[in-house]
């Protein structure tokens, strides 16, 4: 699931590399080698590779579990030889999240796990190499980190920095509703995150409560990049992606739209649900739902501060074009009333490796040059 649109024909292939890990970002590039042909297996190549691996997952007893020293039953998933799997964290469509343990530094990862006999549409291909290539890009501390990716005759193995909280959806319906001075927090975290992706033109296009984690020190970390997008060309788009209740409403009327503007929207209303602890359209049926949303028809309870008011209001503004943008909002007034932590949208990525990324197509390419110059210039 990503959508960095022909940024690069193939993944760069490394040099010879052990793999290494470590508390901090490592093998943001590490790549297996070249697969062997398999017949009767699924062939879409996200990476290369020469090891002939099964997905499938083989059930065995593991002495003991190097956290608790106790004997525990896990899974073992080919390719993943030097983890131990220890739970699921959560499912999708076409993917399972492990926690899973390295046996040499007993460091804890999030391993995201596809299935390749499950991904069969264009699309659905497309969206998991983008978010493959997005995330390698993205360097950000609220927005959840790849390590390392390998890749099985059978499917593909993303190994994530494991972030131990739970989604904001879950944490906003166990309290109903936040306090504003929490809300002001959380919520410029969260616009830190996407001022940053904006700034580098590149959409979310699937914001929603449920793909924000927090933990119990109210930190968070923006995860699921499988719709992302890269906007450079203000090319227009009409894809219909992202969650029905926190579509734009250019969106609802399948209108070609602005995915920027459309995550404005799409915060809006995460917005809104952190502060009062409901979705602002509701309906008896979803054909309801999609009339208030385009008519922006939505109450703001009376017990709001003003200011809390005002931003929703600037987020969600039924013309695009009458929104404001991620880093004004991080300006508001009413937010840093309340919050005190400092935003911190420092890019910290590799510009070598964006740019030798970029060799091949002349628009990656421009790309690259935009970048270098308008923001690594101080950098260089």
């Amino acid at each position: 699931m990503i959508a960095y649109e022909r940024y690069s024909s193939q993944i760069r292939q490394p040099r010879t590399v052990t793999p290494q890990f470590s508390p901090s970002p490592v093998n943001k590039v590490l790549l297996l080698p070249q697969l062997s042909k398999i017949t009767q297996t699924p062939s879409f190549p996200l990476i290369s590779g020469k090891r002939n691996l099964s997905m499938q997952p083989t059930k065995t007893k593991i002495e003991t579990n190097p956290i608790s020293n106790r004997p525990s039953e896990c899974f073992k998933l080919s390719g993943l030889e030097d983890f131990i799997i220890t739970r699921i964290l959560g499912k999708g469509s076409y993917a399972i999240v492990r926690l899973a343990i390295n046996k040499t530094s007993s460091e804890q990862f999030a391993i995201k796990s596809y299935d390749k006999t499950k991904i069969s549409s264009t699309q659905s291909k497309k969206n998991l190499k983008t978010e493959i290539k997005i995330l390698k890009f993205l360097d950000h501390p609220k927005i959840i980190k790849l390590y390392e990716i390998r890749e099985t005759p059978l499917g593909a193995h993303l190994i994530l920095e494991y972030f131990n909280g739970c989604s904001l959806e879950d944490y906003v319906k166990h309290r109903r509703k936040l306090e504003e001075y929490d809300v002001a927090d959380i919520f410029k975290q969260i616009l830190s995150a996407i001022s940053y992706c904006h700034m580098l033109k590149i959409a979310h296009r699937d914001i929603k409560l449920g793909n924000i984690l927090i933990d119990s020190h109210k930190q968070v970390k923006m995860i699921d990049f499988g719709f992302a997008t890269h906007t450079l060309r203000r090319k227009k788009f009409s894809v219909n992606c992202g969650t029905p209740y926190y579509m734009a409403p250019e969106i609802v009327l399948k209108k070609t739209y602005d995915p920027l503007a459309a995550d404005i929207w799409a915060m809006g209303v995460c917005l809104y649900v952190m502060l009062t602890g409901e979705e602002p359209f509701r309906g008896k049926n979803q054909k309801e739902v999609y009339r208030k949303i385009v008519m922006g028809v939505f109450t703001i309870p009376k017990n709001l501060s003003k200011g809390s008011k005002g931003l929703i209001k600037n987020l969600m503004q039924v013309d695009p074009g009458c929104r404001i943008s991620a880093s004004q909002a991080l300006h508001d007034s009413w937010l840093n009333s309340y919050s005190k932590r400092q935003s911190d949208t420092k890019i910290g990525f590799d510009t070598n490796f964006l740019l030798s990324d970029t060799e091949e197509e002349v628009h990656n390419k421009q790309f690259g040059e935009y970048i270098r110059d308008n923001v690594f210039k101080e950098n260089l």
